[in-house]
C-alpha cells in the first residue's frame, strides 16, 4: 500500500511588498508559511458514493483536488482483491467498501476496509449465475443509508445487512413479492432506491417497501422486468421516480406508486438497462442496439418529445449529464470496436464530439473531468468539455472484460472487472 503526506500550499498575498514595504512582506511572509502549515495539516476531503450513481444519482463525485495526471508509470495501486463473479459496481459509505459477487452457487456480499482492503466481514446466500451470454453474477449495485446495505441477487434475493457487522436486518425475494415465478433473462440488476423510510426495486413492477422492516407498502401497475434503476426526482414539490421498463418511461408518484405519465421507448431484446437522467422538467432516456436516445418534456398526465436520434445509444452505463452536455457511450458492448466515446448537447441533441478506441466503457465525472474505465481495462482521465476530446492519463488497471462503472471517493478510485478483480487506485494530492 502507499503512504503519502496529503495537503495543499497556499501562495495568497505575496504581492504586498509594493504597499507595505519589506517589514510587510517579513509578516506576509510568516502568515503564509504558517498558512501553509495549516493547509497541509488538512485531509483530503472524502465524499461517500453511497450507491448506483454517487451521492446525488447523477454520476458525478464533488470530491476536487484528486490526482488526474500520472506519469509513464500510472497511479499507485493500494489494494487489490477478488469478489467473485459479477457486474455490479462497489458503493463506499463511512470508510467502508461494498461489494457483492458470485462464487460456487453463492452471491457474496464483502465489506472492506476502503482505505486498506482489509476484509470486515462478509455474508453469502445461495444463488445462481444467471449466465445468459455473459459471464453473469450480480449486477446490481449495493445501496447504503443509515447504517443499512440493501442489496438485490439476480434471482431477486433481497436483503438488508447491518453496515458495521453484516447481520441481516431482513430479507425476501422479488419474485415472491410480485408472484413471479421465471427469472428475466438477464436476472434482476436494478438497484436499490432509498428516500427516507422507503426503499424501491423495480422488478417489472416498481415496488415500494418499508425500509426498516420489508414490509410492502405499495406495487405499481405491472409491466415486464427491465434491468435499470429508478431515478429519484421532485414534481410539483413532491417526491417521485422515473422508471424505465421494457415498455417505457414511467413517472410515479413515490408516495403512493400512482402514475403520473408515461412515454413509450421500447428496445430489441426488451433490453431497457439505463436510468433516465431527469433534470428541470426534461427527462433523457438512452439504450441499446442502436435505439438511441430521446429527450421528453415531463408533465404530469403526458410527456412530449423534444428529440430522438441514433448518436447516443447506452447500451449498459449511463450517460452523464454536466453544464449541459452529455458524455457517454455509444454502441453495444457484444461490438465494442466499434463503440464511440460521444459528447452530446443535452437541448438539442447536436454531437459535439466523438472519440474511439475505447471500446464500449464507462465513466464518471469529478471536478471537472472524466474518470473512463474502457472495456479492456485502461483507466482515462480526460477533461469534461464540449471543445473536443482532452486526454490527460491512462494506465492499464485490470484485464478481461470491464464493463462496470468505476467508483471515486476518498481521493481513490476503484475499478472492477467481470471476473471480479477489484482495484484500488491512489489517486490523492501528494503534500
Amino acid at each position: 500500500m502507499v503512504v503519502r503526506r496529503i495537503g495543499a500550499v497556499n501562495n495568497d498575498g505575496m504581492n504586498i511588498t509594493r504597499t507595505f514595504g519589506v517589514a510587510g512582506f517579513l509578516i506576509t511572509l510568516a502568515l503564509s508559511m504558517t498558512m501553509s502549515v495549516v493547509a497541509q495539516a488538512e485531509p483530503y476531503q472524502t465524499v461517500d458514493w453511497p450507491h448506483w450513481l454517487g451521492p446525488n444519482y447523477d454520476g458525478i463525485s464533488p470530491e476536487t483536488g484528486w490526482q488526474a495526471k500520472w506519469d509513464a508509470g500510472g497511479p499507485p495501486i493500494a489494494w487489490r482483491a477478488n469478489i467473485g463473479i459479477g457486474f455490479s459496481s462497489v458503493a463506499v459509505a463511512g470508510g467502508k467498501l461494498y461489494a457483492i459477487g458470485y462464487d460456487d452457487g453463492h452471491e457474496i456480499v464483502h465489506c472492506f476496509d476502503a482505505a486498506s482492503g482489509q476484509v470486515i466481514w462478509s455474508q453469502k446466500y445461495p444463488g445462481e449465475k444467471v449466465d445468459n451470454m455473459h459471464e453473469g453474477g450480480p449486477g446490481a449495485t449495493p445501496t447504503v443509508a443509515d447504517g443499512t446495505v440493501y442489496t438485490v441477487g439476480k434471482q431477486g434475493q433481497l436483503h438488508a445487512f447491518d453496515a458495521d457487522d453484516g447481520k441481516v436486518v431482513w430479507s425476501s425475494n422479488l419474485r415472491k413479492l410480485t408472484g413471479r415465478d421465471r427469472v428475466p433473462p438477464w436476472g434482476y440488476t436494478g438497484s436499490a432506491v432509498v428516500l427516507g423510510d422507503t426503499v424501491y426495486y423495480q422488478a417489472g413492477q416498481t415496488l415500494a417497501l418499508d425500509r426498516l422492516t420489508g414490509k410492502i407498502k405499495w406495487m405499481s401497475t405491472e409491466y415486464e422486468p427491465s434491468y435499470g434503476t429508478p431515478q429519484p426526482f421532485e414534481s410539483n414539490g413532491h417526491q417521485a421516480l422515473a422508471v424505465l421498463n421494457t415498455w417505457g418511461l414511467v413517472l410515479l408518484d413515490a408516495a403512493t406508486g400512482r402514475e403520473l405519465s408515461k412515454y413509450p421507448w421500447q428496445t430489441r431484446f426488451s433490453t431497457n438497462a439505463t436510468t433516465p437522467i431527469v433534470h428541470n422538467g426534461q427527462a433523457f432516456l438512452s439504450t441499446g442496439y442502436k435505439r438511441g436516445c430521446t429527450l421528453v418534456n415531463i408533465r404530469p398526465g403526458r410527456c412530449e418529445k423534444v428529440y430522438e436520434n441514433k448518436d447516443m445509444s447506452n447500451h449498459l452505463n449511463n450517460s452523464i449529464l454536466l453544464n449541459g452536455q452529455l458524455y457517454g457511450f455509444d454502441g453495444n458492448t457484444h461490438r465494442n470496436r466499434l463503440g464511440e466515446l460521444v459528447c452530446m448537447n443535452w437541448s438539442d441533441g447536436t454531437v459535439r464530439w466523438k472519440q474511439r478506441g475505447l471500446g464500449v466503457g464507462s465513466l464518471i465525472i469529478s471536478d471537472g473531468k472524466m474518470i473512463i474505465l474502457s472495456d479492456a481495462g485502461e483507466l482515462i482521465t480526460a477533461e469534461a468539455t464540449p471543445a473536443g476530446y482532452r486526454e490527460i492519463s491512462r494506465a492499464k488497471v485490470l484485464d478481461g472484460k470491464c464493463w462496470i462503472s468505476p467508483v471515486l471517493s476518498g481521493g481513490r478510485i476503484y475499478c472492477h472487472n467481470a471476473a471480479g478483480e477489484l482495484v484500488c487506485v491512489d489517486v490523492r494530492p501528494e503534500g
